[in-house]
């Protein structure tokens, strides 16, 4: 359209120095004189030229309106409607699902000065999020709370750059799996047979893992009230609190950081919270056993001290509450689908010694068990990403393009997703012989933001369930109920099971082997 417009103008000068000429039958001594002509005189003037061009102009101009059908995405424009789930779209997602089918799988609406654009299904997904990925900020959620809270608040979107691809380069160091997991799986299944609840278990145990990844076996996690545990999980809830997007108005009007630190009321509590945040990883960093990949990553990449601290507490900030509440969603099906059980079961105890990350490959049934609760129950049911620029979205169905302006947030209904027909067959039943891959399905994210975690979590989660199993009969306590399918609970943005209650049995005929491990592991 600029062309077209560039073009009538110069075709439009040319034609209005025509009509300053003498026309035909005109007064020709008007031309030397300092007497503008009348409007009719410089209308009779013009060309047929000029006036086929003009008419055309005219009609293509609205030939484009017209197929571009307005400005805006469909979606809800009611206050009411809209603010129930303005403030925490992490939760959105069933509200969503109820609007897309009304608007389209593209949808947008406006909270406050926040513009929000959503997609309610897999193609949609895909083609907002991989297809062009060259209009969002790519830049890691660490890279993001470090920036964010820092002296210069440089905001939280960005474009890609070399500098942030050594954040990316730390996180993608971390290993998938450790020896000293085993341990800890073991562990775990003790300590659901002494009767701690499964939420206190769980969280333990992959808080454990991920730290022996990042740091070394020294940073394992013994208990959730260790100081060090605790540290982490304050710095975690501080760092999310500040972190929550269009908090705070230097992001919406980002001019606001160059004013003076006097005028700028939310520095101090934010320096504090930054300050006490980089202390606890900063000791974690000094601990570390410096071998391990990822430290070992920081260091070849040149990150100063305080980028590897904050890099290497990524994993912890982001993995352990979703890979916990994937692990409970493991546990709960067990008691809700338990005739699925069965072939796991079998499994597990055909291996000739208790499961290992090494065996992982050789349990296909209890891995597809897992992958199916993490698609039947996403544990980031919303995934979202930040435009660096204006883009645009052709609706072919209704032969329309719609504007996706600069800085919306684009959020994908992953819970849509998982129950969505047209990706997954029977879609809204729980079959473990589906094997799908989550993956697939957004579940880890989509395009350059895709997690690079995925591969330590279900590593994770796999082998703890499956040590769980291989130790224990999980049971409904006498009078109980099994827990309910579509009751939550939100630790932060993942969303797990509501608590619930199981029972633990041991499992009598494998006692005498997991009793010499243990022997075995304090001989070393």
């Amino acid at each position: 359209m600029a062309h077209m417009f560039g073009s009538m103008g110069g075709l439009g000068g040319i034609m209005a120095r025509r009509a300053f000429a003498p026309a035909h039958g005109g007064n020709a001594n008007r031309a030397l004189t300092d007497t503008p002509p009348t409007f009719s005189e410089v209308v009779r003037g013009l060309s047929w030229t000029f006036w086929a061009a003009f008419i055309g102009y005219l009609g293509l101009v609205a030939l484009f309106l017209l197929v571009r059908g307005g400005r805006s995405l469909p979606g809800p424009s009611s206050t009411e409607e809209i603010e129930g789930v303005g403030k925490e779209p992490e939760k959105a997602g069933g509200v969503w699902h109820g609007w897309g089918k009304k608007y389209g799988p593209l949808f947008g609406y406006t909270f406050g000065s926040r513009s929000f654009v959503v997609a309610n299904n897999l193609k949609t997904a895909k083609e907002l999020l991989e297809n062009r990925a060259s209009i969002y900020a790519s830049r890691p959620r660490a890279v993001v709370y470090h920036e964010i809270i820092s002296d210069t608040l440089d905001g939280a979107s960005g474009p890609p750059t070399k500098h942030w691809s050594k954040w990316r380069a730390v996180l993608e160091a971390v290993p998938s799996s450790s020896p000293q997991f085993v341990q800890e799986a073991a562990h775990t299944a003790r300590e659901l047979l002494a009767g701690k609840s499964v939420e206190e278990a769980a969280e333990r145990y992959v808080a454990s893992c991920i730290s022996v990844s990042v740091y070394g076996e020294d940073a394992r996690v013994n208990a959730l009230d260790e100081p060090v545990w605790e540290a982490h999980k304050g710095a975690l809830e501080g760092m999310r609190e500040v972190s929550k997007p269009g908090l705070r108005a230097v992001e919406t009007w980002p001019f606001l950081q160059h004013l003076p630190p006097h005028l700028q009321p939310y520095l101090p509590p934010l320096r504090a919270l930054r300050l006490d945040a980089e202390q606890t990883y900063l000791t974690s960093v000094l601990s570390a056993d410096s071998e391990t990949p990822a430290v070992g990553k920081a260091n070849e990449v040149g990150l100063g001290e305080k980028e590897t601290a904050w890099a290497l507490a990524a994993p912890l900030r982001e993995g352990v509450e979703p890979t916990a509440a994937w692990l409970r969603w493991c546990i709960a099906a067990s008691l809700i689908f338990p005739a699925h059980l069965e072939p796991i079961i079998a499994e597990t105890s055909a291996l000739p010694h208790p499961p290992t990350p090494a065996d992982l490959s050789s349990l296909p049934r209890t891995r597809a068990f897992a992958n199916e609760c993490l698609r039947y129950w996403p544990t980031r049911p919303v995934i979202a990403r930040a435009t660096l620029k204006e883009d645009t979205w052709v609706d072919r169905a209704r032969s329309r393009v719609y504007e996706i302006s600069k800085g919306a947030g684009v959020y994908v209904n992953v819970d849509a997703i998982v129950k969505d027909e047209a990706s997954v067959e029977s879609a809204r039943a729980f079959d473990p012989e589906r094997n799908i891959e989550p993956s697939e399905l957004g579940v880890f994210g989509l395009g350059a933001r895709k997690c690079p975690g995925a591969k330590l979590a279900e590593t994770i989660v796999v082998l703890g369930f499956a040590r769980i199993l291989y130790a224990a009969h999980a049971a409904i306590p006498s009078g109980g109920a099994p827990p309910l399918g579509n009751a939550f609970e939100w630790s932060g943005t993942a969303r797990g099971p509501a608590k619930f209650e199981a029972v633990f049995e041991a499992r009598e005929e494998v006692a005498g082997i997991l009793r010499k491990e243990r022997e075995q592991w304090a001989d070393e």
